[in-house]
């Protein structure tokens, strides 16, 4: 199994660990002891498990793959109780950018066992990472594009909308630009679905050397339309 694989097994246990099978009660247990993080866990270590099952269940005979994914939850956990801490003791935030680094530094460590299980060396991961530089006006293209379609998009709605939510009352706590907020969180997830779905789609997207982009099956190469066309050219000279 080659490392892209490996690296969705284990990203996939993350997703499913932190976010479908962690529930609001379980977050809030971790302020009170370390039962809620045994028990996360052990829920992360199942989903790899299930995950893997479902992939490759040669892996799970591997010592060298389930002391991997062991260390991988225990850094996990670690990643948790420190932000947690931090969050309490007021020295940071819980706010979305907290969240984005939190995530930053899971994927990281996902990344970090990935290359322990393959055993690749960290040169190799850097030669294919420059191996994209002939690409790099793509992925810049495809970056700008995110940006001015996710968040400038969200703000230039945000602005055409306020009007709209000026005499809106107050429900409960939230205030109106409490409400705007979760309004554009939402919308910047929205777009980056279906902006991501479209790119996927797209085969100009497509970093494969060599690429080109798929021919309709009913349409023949132009060489075999050519041919085609000389051989009945030289027909009717003969008839």
């Amino acid at each position: 199994m080659n490392a892209l694989e490996i690296f969705l097994i284990l990203c996939l246990g993350h997703l499913a660990s932190d976010f479908l099978l962690q529930t609001d009660a379980m977050v809030k247990a971790k302020k009170h002891g370390a039962a809620a993080y045994w028990k996360h866990g052990l829920i992360h270590y199942v989903a790899i498990v299930v995950v893997t099952i479902f992939a490759d269940p040669a892996l799970l005979a591997r010592i060298r793959f389930q002391a991997i994914c062991v260390a991988l939850i225990g850094v996990h956990l670690l990643i948790d109780f420190c932000k947690e801490r931090l969050t309490v003791a007021a020295k940071i935030r819980d706010n979305a950018l907290t969240f984005l680094v939190d995530q930053a530094a899971h994927i990281m460590t996902i990344v970090a066992a990935t290359l322990l299980v393959t055993g690749t060396a960290p040169m190799a991961a850097v030669a294919w990472l420059a191996a994209l530089v002939p690409h790099r006006d793509r992925i810049l293209a495809v970056l700008v594009i995110y940006f001015a379609v996710v968040f400038a998009g969200g703000y230039a709605i945000r602005y055409l909308t306020r009007p709209l939510t000026r005499h809106l009352p107050q429900i409960g706590d939230e205030s109106t630009l409490s409400l705007r907020n979760a309004g554009m969180y939402i919308g910047w997830l929205e777009r980056s679905l279906v902006l991501t779905a479209m790119i996927l789609r797209s085969p100009a997207t497509d970093l494969q050397p060599g690429s080109r982009s798929p021919r309709p099956s009913h349409i023949p190469p132009a060489s075999a339309t050519q041919s085609g066309r000389a051989r009945t050219g030289s027909c009717s000279a003969r008839g």
